[in-house]
C-alpha cells in the first residue's frame, strides 16, 4: 500500500502471483528479469489439451481387481508420454461415458453387472471398448470356451462340468489335485 503526501510512504508490501499481473505489467516483469539475468524469461507453458482422452472403468473397493492401483498409475503416466489423458471412472458414470474417445474397462466383468452395460453402451456409441460385450459373452462362458478348445484341437488341462455341489466327488473322483473350481459364468 502506498500513500502519497508530501512523502510517499510504502506501508506495506506483500508478494503477488504472476497470474495476478496485468499482461503489461507481466512483460514489464519479465522485461526487467532479462535485463537483470542476461537471460530470457517467458511465462508458464500454456498445457495443451491432450489428443484423446481415454475412460477406465475401475473399481476403487473391489478385492481382486484385475488391474492394481499401481498398475493403472503406471497405465496414466504410460499414457500421458503419448498424449493421452486417462480418467478412472466408477459405475456411476455410465451417463458420462460419450465424453471419451475410447474405454478400458479394469474391473472384473461379467455379463450379469454393469461392465457389461458399458461395454454395450460404448459399443453402441461407436466407442473402442476393451472388453467388448461379444469377448465378454464368449468368455465369461466356460462351458463355450471347452467347446471351442476342444474343436480346435488346443490341449487343455481334464475339465469336468458340474451342475450342484453335489457331484463334486464324481470330480475328485475324475480329476487329481490340485483343481481350479471356476464358476461357469465368471471371468476368472
Amino acid at each position: 500500500t502506498i500513500e502519497t503526501g508530501e512523502w510517499t510512504r510504502i506501508e506495506r508490501i506483500r508478494p503477488l502471483a504472476i497470474n495476478k499481473l496485468e499482461e503489461a505489467e507481466r512483460a514489464f516483469l519479465y522485461e526487467a528479469m532479462a535485463r537483470y539475468t542476461r537471460r530470457d524469461w517467458r511465462g508458464p507453458k500454456v498445457k495443451t489439451p491432450p489428443r484423446y482422452t481415454f475412460a477406465v472403468l475401475h473399481d476403487p473397493d473391489e478385492q481382486l481387481p484385475p488391474s492394481s492401483k499401481s498398475s493403472l498409475k503406471h497405465l496414466a503416466r504410460v499414457a500421458e508420454k503419448m498424449d493421452v489423458e486417462i480418467d478412472l471412472i466408477t459405475k456411476k458414470d455410465l451417463s458420462r461415458l460419450s465424453e471419451y474417445d475410447a474405454l478400458f474397462i479394469r474391473e472384473t466383468t461379467t455379463i450379469k453387472n454393469h461392465t457389461f452395460r458399458f461395454a454395450q453402451r460404448a459399443q453402441q456409441e461407436g466407442i473402442p471398448v476393451i472388453d467388448d460385450p461379444v469377448s465378454m459373452i464368449r468368455c465369461t462362458n466356460k462351458l463355450y470356451l471347452k467347446e471351442l478348445l476342444e474343436s480346435a484341437g488346443i490341449q487343455m488341462p481334464p475339465t469336468v462340468m458340474l451342475s450342484s455341489t453335489a457331484d463334486i466327488p464324481k470330480a475328485e473322483a475324475e480329476l487329481d489335485y490340485p483343481i481350479v473350481l471356476k464358476i461357469p459364468d465368471g471371468s476368472f
